[in-house]
């Protein structure tokens, strides 16, 4: 089971690589091709997760997790609107690693969710695939880092695609 540190949030990204990089998905856009100044676009969304079932939350597969199914909460705590900057940044092993700074917002919200869900997993997707199930282990604060297995081309066009 992946943890969350203090002030980083350690998640895996590579099941869901391909589908990051495809582009545009087509639901509201115009032409359904990407801009090519802009990038492809990326879906991030957060949301609270529980591994014993809870009334209105949707079980899901967790490969990579002991438990191996989670509870999601219907409601986004965060998603990429939520998102300043991304950067490619380096994890402790010297791996691509993509680190998110939150508006203020956001980051209340992070930092409000993981306080009161202190040992508790925390769900995230890209694209509409989840990506991992951290469990909360402090509280925290304005960025998240998500440490892959993934390329550090396909990390800077993920990093690229969430920032505004």
């Amino acid at each position: 089971m992946k943890r969350i540190l203090p002030v980083a949030l350690l998640l895996a990204l590579a099941a869901v690589l391909p589908a990051c990089t495809a582009g545009p998905r087509g639901a509201g856009g115009a032409s359904g091709s990407s801009d090519a100044a802009s990038g492809p676009e990326v879906a991030l969304t957060v949301r609270p997760a529980s591994f014993t079932p809870i009334a209105g939350w949707r079980m899901i597969e967790a490969p990579g997790t002991d438990e191996g199914l989670v509870y999601v909460g219907p409601d986004a705590l965060l998603t990429e609107a939520d998102v300043v900057t991304a950067s490619l940044v380096d994890d402790p092993d010297g791996e691509p690693a993509l680190r998110l700074d939150f508006d203020d917002a956001g980051a209340r919200r992070l930092h409000d969710h993981s306080e009161a869900n202190l040992n508790e997993p925390v769900a995230f997707f890209v694209d509409h695939e989840l990506v991992s199930v951290p469990v909360i282990i402090a509280p925290m604060a304005r960025s998240a880092v998500i440490n892959a297995s993934l390329d550090r081309f396909n990390a800077q066009r993920i990093a690229a695609a969430l920032t505004r």
